[in-house]
């Protein structure tokens, strides 16, 4: 997938999860980043959101990509060329080779539904974080019962897995905000680490 993401995704951006993206973009990434922000960013794909952070302009301290395919990390370099503060690692989500409580944002946008069972990822993510950290996630939601029957046959075709929020929400605690967006398909999780508001 890596020489056809960058270009399929503008296709994606507009006509699925616009919405999502855009509510990461303009409401939840303004208020959690400071310029002393550390950022991992699990999934880091093609480096789409290292992209979208130069794009606006948003302040942080430094940026770490992490991927389990090479391709994506190799895309994702080329596009931090002008950009100093950032590293990339490779490796399993489900066991991160960072010591406890050493980010202050840990963000993952669409690949939660990549992952059976996603429940490991959200263990390491939160070791990971500082105590006053904030975990920001997107992904694929398992929708409503009619748009559900189009998604079955789309899951597929992009190799996606239905997450279901009921599941997570034992993981998420009541601390965490959820959010759904297109009928259910793409759901965002900010769970603060304290009770910054």
């Amino acid at each position: 997938m890596a020489p056809l993401y960058d270009r399929t995704r503008p296709v994606w951006a507009k006509w699925v999860m616009g919405r999502a993206e855009a509510y990461l973009e303009q409401e939840v990434l303004p208020h959690w980043l400071t310029p002393e922000t550390n950022i991992l960013d699990l999934g880091c794909g093609t480096g789409i959101n290292l992209e979208r952070l130069q794009r606006v302009a948003l302040p942080f301290a430094s940026y770490t990509g992490f991927d389990l395919t090479p391709a994506m990390l190799a895309r994702a370099q080329t596009k931090s060329d002008d950009f100093h503060l950032t590293s990339f690692c490779r490796g399993d989500m489900r066991q991160l080779p960072f010591p406890d409580h050493c980010f202050d944002l840990v963000l993952s946008t669409w690949v939660l539904s990549h992952l059976s069972p996603p429940q490991p990822m959200f263990a390491e993510a939160r070791r990971v974080l500082k105590k006053d950290g904030v975990l920001i996630i997107l992904f694929w939601s398992r929708p409503s019962y009619l748009m559900g029957i189009v998604a079955k046959l789309l899951g597929p075709l992009f190799l996606v897995r239905f997450v279901e929020v009921a599941k997570l929400r034992p993981h998420l605690g009541e601390a965490a905000h959820i959010r759904q967006f297109a009928g259910g398909w793409g759901t965002s999780v900010v769970w603060p680490g304290s009770s910054r508001e």
